[in-house]
């Protein structure tokens, strides 16, 4: 399996940040069998989500006992600020990566394939045009998503949540700055960032005949999602592979393994900053499992967590 393959693995599993999305909607489908929920054993109680970052109906109808964690949550924690003024910093520090516009960057087939794509799903392209190519891989993958299934105006789970938590008047935090997020990407070649975009949207043209049908790459990592199988999810995203590929091991480290440690230190200050008050923190689930993921992390600094099942206690 080439380096590539694995890398566009993991841009499908690993949707760390996306545009500005629609208008908050209120779910209607089914919930998760079992949540990524983790509780955090004290008096009140904290929670640990892990997410996936797509905005499909079935990620966002919240399973019972994580809507009954987050109402009693004090504080809702994403990965980064996702108000406008910080999703808008985002795309500036994206844009500063960018040596020149991405028209100018991209050879010319894929110029034109990716323009033809993003004008099917109602998209300018002007609006990518000082995005990195790595960036431009995952908008692909979120239009993908919602071609596949009815999340026209629905944000990804992380953002309703985030939304949600202002609606409803609780205080709201991050975990981490968003050049964090960024750093592992911006040191990925520009050739590499190409090929992957180039592989993106390969998938996603192939899965164009079928839309609607679920048919999209990122169907299987939703599916797991919704049966909690974090297993499943770290075989589709071919973490392993990663690991065994130097150039692999490396990528994988900034993105996900340093990040791990930094958002651990976040946790665990805003846990002894405010002894009193539940705490809710939503990161993508990739970030949760393994002996560097979170869980283990946060074990390790002696707290006791436990996974949350399905039902209507937590």
């Amino acid at each position: 399996m080439s380096a590539l393959r694995r890398l566009t693995g993991l841009a499908l599993a690993l949707i760390l940040c996306a545009p500005p999305c629609g208008a908050w909607a209120e779910p209607a489908e089914r919930a998760p069998a079992v949540p990524m929920l983790w509780r955090i054993e004290r008096t009140p109680p904290s929670y640990v989500l892990g997410t996936i970052h797509v905005p499909d109906p079935r990620v966002l109808h919240l399973p019972a006992a994580v809507s009954k964690a987050f109402d009693r949550a004090d504080v809702v924690y994403t990965e980064i600020a996702l108000d406008l003024d910080a999703r808008q910093k985002l795309l500036e520090l994206a844009a500063a990566q960018m040596p020149r516009p991405l028209e100018e960057l991209l050879p010319e087939a894929l110029d034109r394939r990716l323009e033809r794509y993003l004008a099917a799903h109602g998209v300018a392209f002007e609006s990518v045009s000082q995005q990195p190519p790595w960036m431009v891989s995952f908008v692909l993958v979120m239009l993908g998503a919602r071609s596949a299934g009815p999340a026209s105006l629905n944000p990804p789970l992380d953002l309703y949540l985030h939304q949600r938590a202002v609606l409803e008047g609780k205080a709201v935090g991050a975990l981490e700055l968003p050049a964090t997020s960024m750093t592992a990407f911006a040191e990925l070649p520009l050739e590499e960032q190409i090929s992957m975009l180039d592989a993106v949207l390969a998938q996603q043209e192939r899965a164009e005949p079928e839309k609607g049908s679920r048919s999209n790459p990122v169907e299987p990592f939703l599916r797991a999602y919704l049966r909690g199988d974090e297993t499943e999810l770290v075989r589709l995203s071919q973490l392993e592979s990663l690991e065994s590929d130097p150039d692999g091991a490396h990528f994988l480290d900034l993105l996900v393994n340093q990040r791990n440690a930094g958002m651990a230190h976040a946790i665990l200050s805003a846990l002894q900053a405010s002894p009193g008050k539940s705490h809710f923190f939503a990161m993508g689930t990739l970030h949760l499992p393994g002996p560097k993921g979170l869980i283990a992390q946060l074990e390790a600094a002696g707290l006791r967590i436990s996974r949350v099942g399905s039902g209507s206690g937590s």
